[in-house]
């Protein structure tokens, strides 16, 4: 078990790796807690993770988290801080073989799914997701389809599915254990919207917000190794080593492979997540998109059999041929599958496409297989915190979504900071 450690924030010097939405909420907490010493190490040139913005023609695209849902109450308020505007994006499933779009959540259908889930396991939805410790007892640690059945549930209606599968949290063949559909379901709520400027425009703000209270924000400086302690030394490709009293990681599990001294037990869990590989493209394209605004699915592109095409497509602004459009890929052969995006973008209207902005995503949404919960192995990383003086937050333990990791990442300051 770590070792309890009461921190003083007078004193204590705190080093957070990843300037994402974990790493500065988790600043955030700290430089409200009344830390005075906290140092976010960011390997980018900017601060936002996967909130990550492309700009063309003087025009921001969303590369990586685009929207912000009703049920995102911590990221809302985080944006009317630093008054981010957002304008409404609705979602609409585009129907196999044409015939009018159809609006995504809320439905009647979905509403009387979501009741008969609440029913069944009341206490995991009360709150923020902070802990594993239930998923094994629950059974959540199955894949949907087999809890759901178990359970004696509906299965849940296709346009809810659907749109899970196309925003990056993997189709119905693979074994993704229900925990984590469920968490998106019940987070993912409500009206939804997209940053005017960019998602990545919030998170700039904030860090703006925070180096003006105090916190000192290294971007371009990847941290290559962290020394044992204590004090933990945290080696970077761009400076000197800077000497840290605990650290907090919010970086990909695979860089906190190469630079952690982990326990056998951390370097198990990390080294045993699954991942979805995804890409994002900026496609233009007279007749592309014909609903300025929307977001849209594509219904036939979200069957298994029909993985590596485009699932889900935009148009950010109204006066230009551009959409933004998501697939999932399966190999390292970038041209083909940037073949199958504009062929993809051809069958859905538009004329001579071409593809102006890239993003590949080749570890996108961490997470444990069922077998890793039967081993006990998120459970143990989550009772790992701070061996070493060395905490994790970020997508592995709080899930890939903006509001997730947020609220995850201020947990671990209350619980482990606080003075």
């Amino acid at each position: 078990m770590p070792a309890v450690t009461r921190w003083n924030p007078e004193q204590s010097r705190i080093g957070i790796v990843g300037a994402g939405p974990a790493g500065l909420a988790a600043a955030r907490a700290l430089l409200r807690a009344g830390y005075r010493h906290v140092t976010v190490f960011e390997a980018g040139p900017d601060p936002g993770g996967k909130c990550e913005t492309g700009v063309f023609a003087g025009r921001a695209y969303d590369l990586g988290a685009v929207c912000i849902f009703e049920g995102y109450t911590r990221t809302l308020a985080l944006a009317q801080e630093v008054e981010l505007s957002l304008k409404e994006a609705p979602t609409y499933l585009r129907p196999e073989g044409g015939g009018r779009e159809l609006p995504l959540p809320p439905t009647g259908a979905v509403k009387a799914w979501a009741e008969q889930v609440l029913q069944k396991v009341p206490a995991l939805f009360e709150g923020p997701f902070e802990s594993f410790e239930d998923v094994v007892r629950l059974g959540l640690h199955e894949p949907y389809g087999a809890w759901a059945q178990r359970l004696g549930l509906e299965p849940i209606p296709a346009l809810s599915l659907y749109f899970y599968q196309s925003t990056g949290y993997g189709y119905r063949t693979q074994r993704v254990p229900a925990i984590y559909f469920l968490r998106a379901q019940f987070t993912c709520t409500g009206r939804v919207w997209v940053a005017k400027a960019g998602y990545q425009e919030l998170w700039r703000r904030q860090a703006q917000r925070l180096v003006q209270a105090g916190l000192q924000l290294r971007t371009r400086t990847p941290v290559t190794r962290v020394v044992p302690g204590p004090p933990l030394w945290v080696e970077t490709a761009a400076a000197p080593p800077v000497e840290v009293d605990a650290l907090i990681w919010t970086g990909g599990p695979k860089e906190a492979l190469a630079a952690l001294p982990l326990t056998p037990e951390q370097a198990q869990a990390l080294g045993n997540l699954g991942y979805i590989d995804y890409r994002t493209w900026v496609i233009e394209g007279e007749g592309l998109a014909e609903a300025p605004g929307r977001i849209v699915m594509v219904e036939r592109n979200n069957r298994p059999e029909h993985l590596g095409h485009v699932a889900l497509y935009a148009q950010p602004h109204a006066d230009r041929p551009l959409a933004l459009a998501w697939q999932y890929t399966t190999s390292d052969d970038d041209l083909a599958h940037e073949r199958v995006a504009l062929a993809d973008a051809q069958a859905l209207g538009a004329e001579d496409p071409d593809i102006r902005l890239r993003r590949r995503w080749s570890h996108f949404f961490p997470h444990f297989s069922p077998e890793a919960f039967e081993r006990g192995e998120p459970v143990a990383l989550e009772r790992s915190q701070g061996t070493g003086n060395i905490f994790f937050a970020g997508a592995t333990l709080a899930m890939e979504l903006v509001e997730s990791a947020v609220v995850h990442a201020e947990g671990v300051v209350a619980r482990h900071f606080s003075p």
